[in-house]
Parts: C-alpha cells; sequence; structure tokens
C-alpha cells in the first residue's frame, strides 16, 4: 500500500520520541490529509490507539508510544538509522480476517486467526493467506506474520506486518529467541 504522507525522523527526534522527552512536537503532529490515516513508523504501527481508531489531523503521536515501540525502535537507534514516518490510508475490516503465522525453523503454525465483525474464516481464506505466507517465507527467518484475507475473494489478500519471533523457552530454561 501507498502512504498518503511520509516524514524522514532524525535521530535526536527518534531518541526525545523513544526517551519521553519533551522535545520538538512538530514532527509528531498528524498533518492535515484530507481524511483519517494509519501511522506507522519504521516497521511499528500505532497500537496504542483504541482498537481500529484511525488517526485524525491535528493528533499528537508523541503521546502515544508503547513499551512495544519503544522496544522496537530502540533498535533503530542502536543502529543509527533514522525511520520514516508514513500516513498510510485507513483500511476497513469490517469484511476481513487477519491471520497470524508464526514461522519457526521452517515450520508455520497458525497462531490466530481474527474477524473484526460476523466473518468467519473458512478453508478457502486460509488457503488465500497460505498461498502469500509461501511467497514471504521466502524472503523472512523466524518470524510472525499478519496477513489479511478479505472475504470477497475477488480482493487479494495482503500483508498486514511482519514481528519479532515470540520468546520461547529454551532447554536450559532461560527465555531466549531460538
Amino acid at each position: 500500500m501507498v502512504p498518503l504522507a511520509e516524514r524522514a525522523i532524525s535521530l535526536d527526534e527518534l531518541r526525545a520520541f523513544v526517551a519521553k522527552e519533551r522535545g520538538s512536537r512538530v514532527s509528531w503532529i498528524v498533518p492535515d490529509l484530507g481524511r483519517p490515516v494509519f501511522p506507522k513508523i519504521a516497521v511499528v504501527s500505532w497500537k496504542c490507539f483504541p482498537w481500529l481508531v484511525p488517526a485524525t489531523y491535528g493528533v499528537d503521536l508523541a503521546g502515544f508510544c508503547s513499551e512495544r515501540m519503544r522496544t522496537v525502535l530502540g533498535h533503530w537507534l542502536a543502529s543509527q538509522r533514522a525511520p520514516i514516518l508514513r500516513y498510510f490510508p485507513v483500511v476497513d475490516y469490517r469484511h476481513v480476517v487477519e491471520f497470524r503465522f508464526d514461522l519457526f525453523h521452517g515450520t508455520e503454525t497458525l497462531e490466530r486467526s481474527i474477524a473484526r465483525t460476523s466473518v468467519e474464516p473458512n478453508d478457502a481464506m486460509t488457503d488465500r493467506a497460505l498461498a502469500l505466507l509461501e511467497v514471504v517465507r521466502r524472503h523472512v527467518g523466524d518470524v510472525r506474520v499478519d496477513i489479511a484475507v478479505p472475504q470477497d475473494p475477488s480482493r487479494p489478500a495482503w500483508l498486514v506486518e511482519i514481528n519479532p519471533p515470540r520468546t520461547r523457552p529454551s532447554r536450559t530454561g532461560n527465555d531466549a529467541l531460538n
């Protein structure tokens, strides 16, 4: 999906955001794009808004940095890579099932499927998700993959997000990413 707008975020701005400092807030104010948007910075989405509520003109995103975002964006700071803040059009999930797959050591496990309304996942929808997963898995290692599949079979499935693998207990009993 093509963003409606994007803005490079400097490492100084990112550092202040992650540290919850009161630096320049201008970078984090949602611009007027004529409609509500779904903001995403680097590889993380703003999931700290109430579920599926889009960001609107004037919202200060700096007030919504979750611990998950702080952790992921901390890696961007450590690698000295400035992220891009992108504003995507809002996608209607009312007739979509979102599948989460766990890819681990070459095997895939369906962790969950979530429907936002009365849409129930069926075999055909699962097959469409698995077909896209096969394309994605050629380019990734151990990760969790979220794929959205519309109820309407004429609409293609799409990749929602790729997340780090879940923490698994090691053989020694310590939590580790195996």
